[in-house]
């Protein structure tokens, strides 16, 4: 793929494919996955950059607010095309007998996909079933 294939503003390098391109609505998902998998203080242009719920291993169920707080304040300031409309949590055991935290975020955005403009703002009468509904990010975090 060449530069002449990408078709919207908002695309990125592929995590998962070498030499892939993501673009629009999965730029997005692959950056707050970015985001909520990077250690605070490891990115040495920007330590503030990632999420602090790496310093909750270990903790308990009871700290899961806090868990949502410290990825809700990191997806706000890095991601400012999105908008968090909730977060969904479930208890889940892995396959290896391991409790996680299952966190479900609801998001939407003002992107149109396919859009060269970075910031479309959609009308309501617009027949985008997704927009309307939202997309979710689904963030597994193990549990001591």
């Amino acid at each position: 793929m060449n530069i002449q294939d990408v078709k919207n503003s908002n695309w990125a390098l592929s995590k998962l494919e070498y030499g892939g391109i993501v673009e629009g609505y999965d730029d997005i998902s692959q950056c707050m996955g970015i985001i909520l998998t990077t250690v605070p203080s490891s990115v040495p242009g920007d330590p503030e950059f990632g999420c602090g719920i790496w310093t909750m291993v270990d903790k308990s169920v009871n700290n899961i607010g806090q868990m949502v707080k410290l990825m809700a304040d990191s997806l706000i300031k890095y991601e400012p095309r999105i908008t968090i409309r909730k977060f969904v949590y479930e208890l889940v055991v892995n396959e290896f007998g391991q409790y996680i935290v299952r966190f479900k975020i609801n998001w939407t955005t003002d992107i149109r996909e396919g859009s060269r403009f970075q910031y479309s703002v959609l009308s309501l009468a617009e027949d985008d079933q997704q927009q309307k509904v939202g997309f979710d990010y689904t963030f597994d975090f193990q549990l001591s």
